[in-house]
């Protein structure tokens, strides 16, 4: 007889919860106020159930990659240029390879590197 795989459903009616709030706490949702006490509760009854996520739809591979190009005020725009060139000679042949390129320029490159990594790209160049 198969066993039957404890989802998030089953963890929502065991703490008496909806299962978006389940999925707020598994995923860390950092839009969401969600209590202390609830949080806890999820994660005893996670362990005490024996839960173990599906494969989600999120974490398949995007077909996607990034190119950062992290520009100072003083560069040149013959400077800018190259890389722009660059960026652009990456997605040409990436494009040959199926791949869609996002394009940043940034002079924030820690902000915006941990913004653009919210895409699930399969690599990212930064220049």
């Amino acid at each position: 007889m198969a066993k039957h795989k404890v989802s998030m459903r089953d963890i929502a009616k065991e703490c008496n919860v909806s299962v978006a709030t389940v999925s707020y706490v598994l995923n860390h949702s950092e839009n969401e106020k969600i209590g202390h006490d609830t949080c806890l509760k999820i994660a005893e009854a996670v362990t005490r159930l024996h839960y173990k996520p599906r494969n989600s739809v999120k974490k398949r591979k995007s077909k996607q990659v990034g190119v950062i190009i992290s520009c100072k005020d003083n560069d040149s725009p013959g400077k800018r240029m190259s890389y722009y060139d660059l960026a652009s000679k990456i997605s040409s042949r990436m494009k040959e390879l199926d791949f869609e390129t996002i394009i940043l320029e940034t002079k924030d490159p820690e902000k915006d590197v941990a913004a653009i990594s919210k895409h699930n790209l399969n690599a990212v160049f930064f220049y």
